[in-house]
């Protein structure tokens, strides 16, 4: 049995002493909707505090929070989409270069169609 409340004891302790990656792992824990420490704002909060100080996968996570439209932040105009994408290219994601390649496709298909 996993116990998220003495996980997430561990990660703001790991914070405190300055561990990125504990941030990281602090933010998913936190976006877990399964999970009983699930707190949406807490969760980008600390992704973005983790991605901003280096750590690729947050910026990564990002990434993929926002590219989706259900259980997302709102982003209409997309533009957190493509800030931590092209945040996470900066920080050499493969991932975030593969979507940024899809959404230029896209964009050339819609606009042959138009």
């Amino acid at each position: 049995m996993v116990d998220h409340g003495r996980a997430m004891l561990w990660y703001k302790r790991a914070v405190e002493e300055g561990d990125v990656l504990a941030g990281f792992y602090r933010g998913r824990l936190a976006l877990n909707e399964s999970s009983t420490e699930h707190d949406m704002a807490s969760g980008v909060y600390w992704l973005q505090w983790s991605a901003m100080l280096g750590e690729r996968c947050a910026s990564e996570a990002l990434v993929e929070l926002y590219s989706s439209p259900f259980n997302s932040p709102p982003d209409p105009e997309r533009r957190l989409y493509r800030f931590w994408r092209d945040f996470a290219i900066d920080q050499g994601s493969s991932r975030a270069i593969a979507m940024r390649d899809a959404d230029e496709v896209s964009s050339l298909r819609l606009a042959e169609d138009n």
